[in-house]
């Protein structure tokens, strides 16, 4: 019976310590990747549709579109119905307004998206194709390439976005690590500390895999 009781409680010591072990498993993460053009012009589209005063900007475009439209329309329809005297002569008028207004936002953003890639190619030619090599541990995150070496707090980290082809690590300083996930060769590996580091340090992590510019 004493034998029994003591080897009880050697097995709960020993589940203890490796449970403890385990607890205290350190982070550390290592994981090289290149990024091309579409790569700094999908973030930048993310941005733009995810944040809020981007949006505002969008919204109020197509605001000022549309009132520029029925003050062209109603004008030169007003104009007509001068000589005529008639109500009719607005429903044309009010069609095209309408059907224009439609389109609208479908040109928007394939020129919102034109204006970015171009200035993506600008900003981002010294970067696009070059190794980079990124390591998370529980204390700071680095990036590296031939060229640079920079080393960020963990505390730094904000938010983290995820869609189907990227993770997006935001930072405090309003920029991000963009990370494409077809191009890491220990993805798993990834999601999981990207996983640990959410949880760890409480931050958002918003998931949105279907996500894609329209």
């Amino acid at each position: 019976m004493r034998c029994d009781a003591y080897i009880y409680e050697l097995n709960a010591m020993l589940g203890r310590h490796s449970a403890s072990k385990t607890d205290n498993k350190k982070m550390n993460m290592e994981t090289k990747f290149r990024r091309d053009l579409e790569d700094y012009l999908a973030y930048n589209l993310y941005h733009a549709s995810t944040n809020a005063t981007e949006k505002a900007k969008l919204r109020k475009s197509l605001i000022y579109y549309v009132v520029l439209l029925v003050l062209f329309f109603g004008t030169i329809a007003y104009s007509i119905n001068s000589d005529y005297h008639s109500l009719h002569i607005y429903i044309p008028f009010a069609v095209i307004v309408t059907i224009l207004a439609l389109l609208y936002p479908r040109y928007l953003r394939r020129h919102y998206k034109k204006s970015l890639s171009k200035q993506c190619k600008d900003t981002y030619k010294n970067n696009i194709g070059k190794e980079i090599t990124l390591r998370i541990n529980d204390d700071s995150i680095q990036t590296k390439s031939e060229d640079e070496e920079v080393t960020i707090s963990i505390s730094q980290l904000t938010e983290i976005g995820e869609t189907g082809q990227y993770y997006f690590l935001k930072l405090l300083s309003g920029t991000a690590i963009i990370v494409p996930k077809d191009k890491l060769k220990n993805l798993d590996e990834f999601k999981i500390t990207i996983n640990e580091i959410a949880k760890k340090m409480n931050i958002e992590h918003k998931i949105n895999l279907d996500w894609k510019w329209k």
